[in-house]
C-alpha cells in the first residue's frame, strides 16, 4: 500500500462565499453522494477547456481532452470519515502500546498526553467504485492524503462540508466563473486520482468539520495528528463498507 501525505499546505481559502453557503452539517461516517465517470469526464472537460482558455491555449484543448477522457476510469463515491487518537488506539493491536509501527514518532503527535488526543478529527474520503459492478476494487488500493489549503477563520471550508451531494447540478447552477475556479482549484487534484483507483483524502483539520475545540494552530504536530488519524479513518471505513474486500 502507497500512501502518499503532501505536505503543501497554504493557508488561504479556495472556496467562495456562494460554496461556502452550500454546505451541509454531515454526520460522521454519512454518504455524500455519487459522481459518475461521465459527470467526471464533462467536469474535467469543462475544467481543461476553461484553464487552456485563460492560457490562450485552446488549440492544445483536444489533445487535453483526450488523455483526460482516458484517465478516469470509476465513479466516485465521497462520505465523511471520523476518527480520534483515543478512538484509534482503542482498536488498535495492544502491541506496541497501541501505536502502529507504520507511523514514525506517532507518539510524538498521536499520545495519550498529546493536545488534542481525544479530538474528533473528520475528513472527506473519495474512493472508487465500479461503474459495472458498483463495488469498490478489491484487494489493496492505493491512498492519498491531501494537507490542503484552509482559512484559519473559515470553519465552512472544511472538505467535508464543502463537496457538494451533487456535483453536476452544483456546477451547472453556478453562474459565476469564480465558484467554477474555486471548485476546480480545490478538488480537481483529488478527483483524477480517485476516478484512477485511488483513495484520497482530505482532512478537515481540528477545529473544522466535525471537530470541535482549539483549531489547528499551524504545527507541524497538529497537521500531523490530523492526516494521520484522517486516513485511519478511511481505512476502517472502506473495510467496514467492503466486508474487507477493499484495504487501503
Amino acid at each position: 500500500t502507497t500512501t502518499t501525505i503532501r505536505a503543501d499546505t497554504v493557508f488561504d481559502s479556495v472556496v467562495s462565499p456562494q460554496q461556502r453557503a452550500l454546505a451541509e452539517d454531515r454526520p460522521c461516517g454519512s454518504i455524500i453522494g455519487r459522481t459518475t465517470r461521465a459527470e467526471i469526464l464533462t467536469f474535467v472537460e469543462i475544467a481543461v477547456d476553461r484553464l487552456l482558455t485563460l492560457a490562450n491555449l485552446q488549440s492544445a484543448a483536444p489533445a487535453a481532452r483526450s488523455v483526460l477522457s482516458n484517465a478516469a476510469r470509476y465513479d466516485i463515491l465521497a462520505v465523511k470519515v471520523c476518527g480520534s487518537c483515543a478512538e484509534s488506539d482503542a482498536i488498535s493491536s495492544p502491541s506496541n502500546n497501541g501505536a502502529p509501527t507504520d507511523f514514525p514518532h506517532y507518539p510524538s503527535y498521536c499520545g495519550s498526553d498529546i493536545d488534542g488526543y481525544d479530538t474528533t478529527q473528520s475528513a472527506l474520503m473519495l474512493f472508487p467504485i465500479d461503474n459495472e459492478t458498483d463495488a469498490v476494487p478489491p484487494g489493496k488500493i492505493r491512498s492519498f492524503v491531501h494537507m490542503h489549503r484552509h482559512k484559519y477563520d473559515a470553519t465552512d471550508d472544511a472538505p467535508s462540508n464543502a463537496w457538494p451531494s451533487d456535483i453536476a447540478n452544483f456546477l451547472a447552477t453556478q453562474t459565476t466563473e469564480v465558484v467554477y475556479q474555486d471548485f476546480v482549484a480545490q478538488f480537481l487534484d483529488g478527483i483524477m486520482p480517485a476516478t484512477r483507483g485511488t483513495v484520497t483524502v482530505y482532512p478537515d483539520f481540528r477545529g473544522f468539520g466535525s471537530s470541535t475545540g482549539n483549531r489547528t494552530d499551524f504545527l507541524q504536530r497538529s497537521y500531523l495528528q490530523s492526516g494521520v488519524q484522517s486516513y485511519r479513518a478511511a481505512s476502517r471505513f472502506l473495510s467496514n463498507y467492503t466486508g474487507g474486500c477493499s484495504l487501503v
